[in-house]
């Protein structure tokens, strides 16, 4: 894949959120004694994965829709074309 598109970075402002929420109940199974153990267990899962997804759903959806003629290219997917 190569270096990341410096332009991912609006994907991944949008989809953190919802990765956390998402491993919200896993770092809640493992129990943290403190705080500090829970922030240090939500970092260490919810960056990596806010970065994953941010890129995936950069590379999927967000550049494929910067192109001027998106809205054709995917009427032509859809169709088989």
């Amino acid at each position: 894949m190569g270096r990341p598109d410096r332009r991912a970075c609006y994907s991944i402002y949008l989809t953190h959120v919802a990765v956390m929420e998402a491993l919200e109940p896993f770092i809640r199974m493992l129990h943290p004694n403190s705080m500090l153990q829970s922030w240090l267990i939500a970092l260490a899962l919810a960056v990596p994965a806010s970065l994953a997804f941010g890129l995936t759903f950069y590379a999927f959806v967000e550049r494929p829709c910067m192109a001027r003629n998106w809205p054709t290219q995917l009427v032509n997917r859809m169709r088989g074309k």
